[in-house]
């Protein structure tokens, strides 16, 4: 369904769209500035919606990260259907053989069921979100901690810091070797912010090579989650990871903090889930990541 009225274009490279940073706010944290395409109706050109378009990689594997917004009173009427489609032909014209949502929906929403409409795309990956009591958290890794402390597995040629201590670069590049990510975007979330890690409760282990764990936090909507816990592979199943949450788990109890939830991408953050699941962890939400695949990719 094509909207009466409405237009598409590809927005200026220096075109200022500030104003609209509320509405797509992960695609405005991202530098180089993504590409946006703007719907337009009337003569005057009003914005009645937008969205962003991200192309990573090269050759076979590139990956396409987009995000869409309708203002409210233009929604079911083929505004964002007309926006789909010029993100997507933009997407396979640059040889992308995978097309992501940028952001993950809850079932039965509105996003879900706009989602479904277009063809070709569908579940990708599956967002998972337990509730954690930090008491519960805190009878499983205490003894484990004590055990290890009491006798001396504690390496001392690692160190243990926060975030905020530790060098956002090495950072920044252990977790993109180990987990992947969006550079530019993945340094703007390691420098804080208001959707960035928290950089006095994030844990950072590190030697002089560099970091082995990392466990990085942030605020969610409804109180702290552990985003990501990276281990090197040659320390996973030591000391490292025992120690990572129990000085995440004492400083919570520090604070106060009752509990905390665990976000965790069921096909790249398995041993997230496994923790949480072990820590008593309750399933509160499980929310999905729309995509579509091309076959004409480089």
């Amino acid at each position: 369904m094509k909207a009466e009225g409405i237009t598409i274009r590809l927005a200026d490279e220096g075109e200022d769209l500030d104003s609209y940073r509320e509405h797509l706010p992960q695609a405005f944290m991202s530098s180089p500035r993504p590409l946006f395409f703007l719907a337009e109706q009337g003569v005057e050109n009003d914005v009645v919606g937008l969205a962003s378009l991200r192309v990573l990689g090269g050759g076979k594997k590139k990956e396409a990260r987009f995000q869409v917004w309708v203002s409210p009173e233009h929604r079911r009427k083929g505004a964002g259907r007309q926006l789909m489609q010029a993100v997507s032909q933009h997407a396979q014209a640059a040889g992308v053989s995978r097309l992501l949502a940028g952001v993950a929906v809850g079932e039965k929403s509105e996003e879900e069921i706009f989602f479904e409409s277009l063809e070709r795309f569908e579940v990708k990956r599956t967002l998972q979100y337990f509730e954690i009591k930090t008491a519960d958290a805190w009878e499983v890794v205490a003894p484990l901690a004590k055990r290890i402390f009491e006798r001396e597995k504690f390496n001392q040629a690692y160190e243990i810091v926060t975030l905020e201590q530790a060098k956002l670069p090495f950072v920044r590049d252990f977790v993109l070797k180990y987990l992947g990510g969006i550079p530019d975007a993945l340094v703007a979330r390691l420098r804080g912010g208001s959707d960035g890690f928290l950089p006095k409760l994030s844990v950072v282990i590190r030697s002089s090579q560099g970091p082995v764990g990392v466990l990085l936090i942030r605020k969610g909507k409804r109180g702290l989650v552990i985003d990501s816990r990276v281990v090197s592979p040659e320390v996973r199943g030591t000391w490292i990871n025992v120690a990572l949450m129990y000085t995440f788990a004492k400083n919570l109890r520090t604070l106060g903090i009752e509990q905390v939830y665990f976000e965790g991408d069921t096909q790249l953050h398995k041993d997230t889930i496994k923790l949480a699941r072990r820590f008593g962890g309750k399933l509160v939400e499980s929310n999905v990541l729309y995509g579509c695949d091309y076959l004409g990719g480089d």
